[in-house]
C-alpha cells in the first residue's frame, strides 16, 4: 500500500507500451487499494485520450518527435493552436524519463506470456484498464455480464471481487463495495480463499467502518485531498481507532502525503504527529521496522520498550506483542 513510486513508474510505462501480465495485475491491483493513484492514473489516461492520437515512436532521440508537429515557416498558426503540441510533447518526454527511471528501477525481466489466458481473467484485466482509463461504469457493466454467463461459482465470484475492488479503489462507494465483498465471502468459498491479502484487509477496513456508516473512510479520503494540512484529521482517527484497521489506514494515508515508505517515511510521519497516542502507534510500527529489517534492532527495541512502558493501553499493547514476536518468532510463524 505504500510503494507508490513503484506502481507511479508502472502507470507511466504503460502510456508508452503494454506492461507485462504480472505487471498489470500488480498495478491494478495497487490502484484498487491506493486513491491516489488511481486519481493520477484517471488523470493521465484522460489526458493521453484528449491528446493526438498519433506518436513517433521513441528511438532514444526525441528530434522526430518534435519535429512532427513543430509549425514550418509558413505556417502562421496563433500560439493558442500550439498548446494541445506543447502539451503532448510535455506529456511525451515526461513518459519516456519515468518509463526510463521506472526500468532501471524495476529490473526484474518480464516472465514469459501466459500460453492460454480463460475468459475471466482475460475480462477483469480488461475492466482493470477500463477503470483505470476512468471508464469505470464500462468496467463494472463488463464484469457483471461476464459474470452471468460465468460456468462455475469460482469464476462468478473473481468477477465479483473485481467489481468489488473497483467500487472500493475508483468510486470510493464503500457501502456498495462492502456488499459485494460481503457476497463472495459468504456465496463464493473458493474465490475469497484464492484472493490477495490486500482484498482481505479491505474486508475487515469496511466491515470495522460500516458501524460509523464508512465515515472515518471519507474523512481519510478528504485528509488526503488536503495534502499534509489533513495529517491532523489523520492523526486524530489513528488516536480513536488505535490498532485498528482505521488506524492502519490513516497511518497509510500519513506516508503517501510525505511521499515516504519503510523507516525513512515513518521518521517524517514521527515528526508531524503531536497526538501522543497516534505517535505511540507510529513507534510501534518504526520499532517493529527497525528490528525485522535489521537496520538499527537497538533503537528499535528502545521505541518498543518506551511505548510498552507507556500510559496509552492500546499501543503499550501492540508493542508487548512485537517484542514477543521479535523474542519468539518459531511461535508467530506456528500462529500463521
Amino acid at each position: 500500500m505504500f510503494g507508490c513510486r513503484k506502481y507511479q513508474g508502472m502507470i507511466a510505462a504503460s502510456l508508452y507500451e503494454p506492461l507485462s501480465v504480472d505487471e498489470q495485475r500488480q498495478l491494478s491491483a495497487h490502484l484498487g487499494a491506493c486513491p491516489a493513484c488511481a486519481e493520477a492514473s484517471r488523470s493521465l489516461g484522460s489526458l493521453v485520450r484528449a491528446l493526438p492520437d498519433a506518436a513517433p515512436p521513441f528511438t532514444g532521440d526525441l528530434l522526430p518527435a518534435l519535429q512532427s508537429e513543430r509549425p514550418t515557416v509558413r505556417d502562421h498558426r496563433p500560439f493558442s493552436t500550439l498548446k494541445p503540441v506543447i502539451a503532448y510533447t510535455a506529456l511525451f518526454v515526461l513518459a519516456c524519463v519515468v518509463f526510463a527511471f521506472a526500468r532501471l528501477n524495476n529490473s526484474q525481466p518480464d516472465l514469459p506470456p501466459v500460453a492460454a489466458v480463460n475468459p475471466p481473467i482475460q475480462t477483469i484485466d480488461a475492466a482493470y484498464r477500463e477503470a483505470a482509463a476512468g471508464d469505470v461504469e464500462v468496467a463494472l457493466a463488463m464484469l457483471e455480464e461476464a459474470r452471468e454467463a460465468a460456468a462455475t461459482p469460482t469464476e462468478a465470484g473473481a468477477l465479483l471481487l473485481a467489481a468489488a475492488n473497483i467500487e472500493y479503489g475508483y468510486m470510493r462507494r464503500y457501502a456498495i463495495a462492502y456488499d459485494k465483498y460481503k457476497s463472495v465471502f459468504d456465496n463464493y468459498g473458493e474465490a475469497w480463499a484464492q484472493s490477495e491479502g490486500a482484498v482481505k484487509d479491505r474486508f475487515d477496513l469496511l466491515t470495522e467502518a460500516r458501524d460509523q456508516a464508512f465515515e472515518p473512510l471519507y474523512q481519510v479520503d478528504s485528509a488526503r485531498l488536503q495534502g499534509e494540512a489533513g495529517i491532523p484529521v489523520l492523526e486524530d482517527l489513528m488516536a480513536r481507532y488505535p490498532g485498528r484497521a482505521v488506524a492502519r489506514e490513516a497511518l497509510g494515508a500519513m506516508l503517501a502525503l510525505v511521499d515516504g515508505e519503510g523507516v525513512t517515511g515513518l521518521e517524517a510521519v514521527k515528526v508531524r504527529c503531536t497526538n501522543p497516542v497516534a505517535l505511540a502507534q507510529v513507534d510501534v510500527h518504526l520499532g517493529e521496522r527497525y528490528c525485522a529489517d535489521r537496520l538499527n534492532p537497538e533503537r528499535g527495541r528502545a521505541l518498543l520498550m518506551q511505548v510498552a512502558g507507556g500510559g496509552h493501553e492500546v499501543p503499550a499493547r501492540m508493542a508487548r506483542d512485537v517484542l514477543a514476536r521479535l523474542d519468539n518468532p518459531n511461535a508467530a510463524s506456528a500462529d500463521q
